[in-house]
């Protein structure tokens, strides 16, 4: 309105444009005022907000980093401590499950080496009273009415015979019979019954079953070994250990499963499963372990996800800011163009120079607007001549060179658009 106001003015030229002068400058000062606020204001406090959370976030992550660190020390050497001391004791459990085996096997052999002996001894003994029994007619059945210790007691008073058998000899067969008695007491018949067995081998015979014995034994062992090497992977072997009886079986190349019977092998056994066990266990600790690292690194790789989404949010929302600015700019420009009459916007249709960072319109298919980022110069279409003829007028103002034209009508172009131009 300003400016239409001073062309409608009755004023002389040259105070029309030193009016229109100080019209412009005041628009200058407001487009660099703008423009500042656009451009360096917002951006630096943009990067200003952006360096402080960055620091904010490493200085909270360093912080939180350090506790964790010295907590994990703290827990990890006390879980160590711990891990100690369930290793020794179950060492020491071991340690005395493995001595009771033993002592329970020599119980076992001690008790059946004392079997074997009670009877061998009942076999002998039951042998010697046989023969005695068919030279003496009816003396198992005399003898059975007598008392030991009476007739011990007659033989300290010097008899020598009694009911004409020899005391002597009767009181013998009467400790014999009582002791063949015990023998029967404390042996059972399947005892008795093998240690007859074995007293009707040949020594050839006892030979060979030690053999076959031993070739036993050492057969278990190897199939205890084949069980371990057929399992292709950790938990694959096939020994297995029954609580309930504490005894161990292994699977046979038939897919049998036979008890291990032999003692030694029998350790042997405790000695592989173990093994296996242990294996198994360090094998499904290793599994969570990588389960649960896993699980950290996805909340991890959240957690960034995260953070990016968060930053990149906010870089977005800076941005939209900042073109909410610039569309505010613009509007304020477009207003005050529609204030000024819509000739604030210099216009280059006849030709003139340009200034740096000035939107200029041009256009030949329509109105653009132009910036130029180095002065420049725009020459008119009526001054573009194809022929190599270039006949030009240069016009001086006050000693200064404004510039050439191809004719006098480009010069009062020029002139006309000098009233103008900045507006």
């Amino acid at each position: 309105m300003k400016i239409k106001a001073v062309q409608q003015s009755k004023l002389d030229e040259y105070t029309k444009n030193k009016e229109l002068l100080k019209i412009k400058k005041r628009y200058d000062g407001e487009m660099r005022k703008l423009n500042g606020k656009t451009e360096d204001e917002m951006l630096k406090n943009a990067e200003k907000y952006m360096k402080e959370r960055e620091r904010q976030y490493k200085k909270d992550l360093k912080t939180h980093e350090k506790a964790l660190d010295k907590h994990k020390k703290s827990i990890t050497k006390y879980l160590e401590k711990i891990d100690k001391i369930k290793e020794k004791y179950e060492e020491m459990r071991k340690d005395a499950v493995k001595n009771i085996k033993a002592i329970s096997h020599e119980l076992q052999e001690l008790d059946a080496s004392n079997a074997t002996s009670l009877s061998e001894k009942y076999l002998t003994l039951q042998k010697t009273l046989q023969a005695t029994d068919i030279e003496n007619d009816g003396l198992k059945k005399f003898s059975e009415t007598l008392d030991r210790k009476k007739l011990q007691s007659l033989y300290d008073q010097g008899y020598r015979e009694y009911a004409g058998y020899d005391l002597d000899k009767l009181i013998e067969y009467k400790k014999q019979r009582e002791e063949l008695a015990f023998l029967e007491a404390k042996t059972t018949k399947t005892d008795r019954e093998k240690a007859k067995a074995l007293s009707e081998l040949t020594d050839a015979e006892r030979e060979y079953n030690d053999y076959l014995e031993k070739r036993m034994a050492l057969e278990e062992k190897r199939s205890l070994y084949d069980a371990i090497a057929r399992g292709k992977k950790v938990g694959q072997a096939k020994i297995f250990y029954n609580a309930t009886t504490d005894t161990y079986s292994y699977e046979n190349e038939k897919g049998q499963i036979k008890k291990v019977t032999d003692y030694k092998n029998q350790e042997l056994a405790q000695q592989l499963y173990d093994k296996q066990a242990k294996l198994q266990t360090e094998l499904e600790q290793v599994r969570q372990h990588v389960q649960s690292e896993y699980g950290e690194y996805k909340k991890t790789h959240s957690k960034l996800q995260s953070l990016y989404r968060q930053d990149t949010d906010n870089y977005i929302i800076e941005l939209r800011r900042k073109e909410q600015a610039y569309r505010a700019f613009s509007r304020s420009i477009r207003a005050m163009e529609a204030r000024a009459g819509g000739t604030l916007v210099p216009r280059r249709a006849y030709g003139g120079t340009l200034s740096v960072g000035m939107p200029t319109m041009v256009g030949e298919n329509g109105l653009e607007h132009i910036i130029a980022r180095q002065a420049s110069y725009v020459q008119p279409a009526n001054s573009i001549n194809t022929t190599t003829t270039n006949n030009t007028n240069a016009l001086t103002i006050n000693g200064v060179n404004v510039g050439n034209f191809g004719s006098v009508d480009d010069m009062l172009d020029m002139l006309r658009n000098r009233l103008t131009r900045h507006f």
